[in-house]
């Protein structure tokens, strides 16, 4: 497994950890009869943010693992097919994103109730990032495996 493989996988973990602890923290703590436009607002003030932390967390943590652990250095520098992969993973997340904005646009439509549009938001933020990296390592195994 290659060090780009690894280092999906373990944005993917970061992801997931942070969609179910900020997931299960706003379910405990959002009032759902009380749910407007601030709470929405100051979420995603607070849910960006914190999302690019963690990624730089886990960057780092997995940075320090790999280079003192297991003694493995990071690839010097990107080729052609790499920035290709990278675009092509990049087009696959926008698919994602645009997906879900048009699927909470439709329920909030249908339902009229801005949580819904809230949940289905929130789960389009954290799927998008792991779709990402899914199709990154989908592409970056098909190449490995030409080679």
């Amino acid at each position: 497994m290659t060090y780009k493989i690894k280092k999906s996988y373990m944005r993917i973990l970061a992801v997931l950890i942070g969609f179910f602890s900020y997931g299960i923290f706003l379910l405990i703590t959002i009032d759902t009869s009380t749910f407007g436009l601030e709470q929405f607002g100051l979420y995603l003030l607070i849910t960006i943010p914190l999302l690019v932390i963690l990624d730089i967390i886990t960057t780092l943590i997995f940075d320090l693992a790999t280079h003192f652990a297991i003694r493995e250095e990071m690839p010097s520098e990107k080729t052609d097919v790499d920035r290709l992969e990278e675009y092509k993973s990049a087009l696959n997340a926008l698919y994602t994103f645009l997906f879900g904005i048009f699927l909470s646009a439709l329920l909030l439509w249908i339902t009229a109730n801005l949580y819904i549009f809230f949940i289905v938001i929130f789960v389009t933020i954290h799927f998008t990032g792991i779709m990402f990296h899914l199709s990154y390592i989908k592409y970056e195994t098909d190449k490995n495996i030409e080679d």
